[in-house]
């Protein structure tokens, strides 16, 4: 005990002062009976053993028995549970408690079902807030018998609970490829103590992990047929919109469908590039790797992009560097298909290659390519159509933990894309008839011959109704027969 005259007391003028030579400090002990034997040395025997580790097992069960840690869209809400028993079978244990060491990736989710040897005070463990160090995560729970005794675990002590750990951090990682946890029983070392048996006061597991993820890859592109003129001239450009008018694009989608993040996946480009010095067949001018949401992000080698830097906007006669002086071929092509689908690319195959990571489900990543068709290289005497073959290949193995939903590893996506190039033809020009004096003809003829038949049609009576026939017949009949009766003879008839 420490003591001192007050502040207050200090404050008022000339008041009387501690002879500052003379000790302020009292000091007494005093002790207190362990029940540890006459040696006061306490020989404990603490024991979690029997501990239970369950691993959720999804649906399909990918878990392999339990024994793999599943990434799935169920981890979300699933827990990894330790169940435990805290007991002391030794002389009193001071200040007991567990320490739940795991991977830093986890996440703690505290204790559940808990139950003690002493009915009356049943909360028998209770937990800090965890602490990280490095990759590691600490959590400390404290034995307590009741408010009494406090932390003193007696012979025949028990207290059961269950630790529960989340790991839906996973998801978004991608790339762990275990977990461990580690718990350990012991105290605080109140005095002279030891634990009589300490083989059964740990429990450890290291549990591989896999990650059920997907990709969709969706081509953009619009096969189209490539027309092209040969000349036998040199020309020196400084705009790739020298090269050719027209744009060989292609375009494709990847998208993330879950659950878990690909952290790390590739795009591979394998493209006809040259048959020799300046001797193109496509030139690669441009290439973007967009990402739309989320965490995702593409770059790609653009070293061999624009490898002349050529302008990409249309010429101008004020800039002339750079610039590259395009030669014709001076041989004719031996090849009408130039193929770079095959597992051995030929020489003439160039690679753009685009890194992606941290694809997540819904993430979009949206890669263009443009290309233009150099001409000047394709010297033909029979001016055949020449195929182009450029392969797009997705690939996720760089995630080595990753599997599809069936729990197979995933596969790369490949998809070919064939680009026909014809000679340019000059369009046939096919004569005008003009067809008005034919109409003009016909519908003249057309009437004449109306006419005609309207005539033949009036010659023949056609026209002459029967109630005029008869009129006419009683004419010519009273003037034959004066004196007799038109209306008997009509009658008659």
């Amino acid at each position: 005990m420490t003591y001192s005259l007050s502040s207050s007391h200090l404050a008022v003028p000339l008041s009387s002062i501690s002879d500052p030579f003379i000790p302020k400090v009292k000091t007494t002990s005093t002790s207190f009976e362990t029940d540890c034997g006459v040696d006061q040395t306490c020989s404990y025997d603490l024991s979690i053993a029997g501990t239970q580790y369950i691993i959720p097992r999804p649906t399909p069960d990918l878990s392999n028995g339990g024994t793999t840690l599943v990434i799935s869209r169920g981890s979300d809400t699933q827990r990894i549970v330790a169940k435990l028993n805290l007991t002391n079978t030794g002389e009193p244990a001071f200040d007991p408690q567990v320490t739940l060491s795991f991977t830093s990736a986890l996440g703690w989710g505290g204790t559940q079902n808990v139950q003690s040897s002493n009915p009356d005070y049943v909360q028998c463990i209770q937990s800090q807030d965890p602490t990280t160090v490095g990759s590691t995560k600490s959590v400390v729970l404290s034995y307590k018998y009741n408010a009494f005794l406090g932390s003193i675990m007696q012979r025949g002590q028990w207290c059961y609970f269950e630790l529960k750990l989340s790991y839906n951090q996973l998801t978004n990682i991608g790339n762990i490829p275990r977990v461990l946890v580690n718990i350990l029983a012991d105290t605080k070392k109140f005095g002279l103590s030891n634990d009589t048996n300490p083989s059964d006061n740990s429990f450890q597991s290291t549990t591989p992990v896999i990650y059920v993820a997907a990709a969709d890859v969706t081509s953009q592109v619009n096969l189209q047929n490539i027309p092209f003129n040969f000349t036998d001239t040199n020309v020196t450009i400084t705009s790739v919109e020298e090269i050719a008018d027209r744009d060989i694009p292609i375009d494709f989608e990847i998208k993330g469908k879950g659950h878990a993040v690909v952290p790390q996946s590739t795009i591979t480009l394998h493209y006809p590039n040259k048959i020799g010095d300046r001797m193109h067949l496509f030139y690669l001018y441009k290439v973007d790797c967009l990402t739309t949401g989320g965490n995702a992000r593409c770059v790609c080698d653009t070293s061999i992009v624009n490898p002349y830097q050529l302008s990409l906007e249309p010429p101008n006669v004020n800039i002339t560097t750079p610039n590259v002086t395009i030669l014709p071929n001076p041989d004719e092509l031996t090849a009408s298909t130039y193929d770079c689908s095959g597992p051995s690319l030929p020489g003439y195959c160039q690679s753009l290659k685009c890194n992606i990571s941290n694809l997540a489900q819904d993430d979009v990543v949206k890669f263009s390519a443009k290309f233009k068709l150099w001409s000047k290289t394709l010297r033909q005497q029979n001016k055949t159509q020449i195929d182009f073959v450029t392969t797009f290949l997705f690939s996720a193995n760089k995630s080595a933990y990753l599997v599809d939903a069936q729990g197979n590893l995933l596969t790369d996506i490949v998809q070919t894309i064939t680009t026909p190039a014809n000679h340019w033809k000059e369009p046939e020009v096919v004569a005008r008839t003009d067809y008005l004096w034919v109409y003009i003809l016909a519908a003249i003829g057309g009437l004449l011959l109306l006419l005609l038949i309207i005539g033949i049609m009036y010659k023949t009576g056609f026209f002459k109704s029967k109630y005029a026939e008869m009129k006419q017949e009683a004419l010519e009949w009273n003037e034959a027969n004066p004196n007799g009766n038109v209306e008997e003879h009509m009658a008659a008839d």
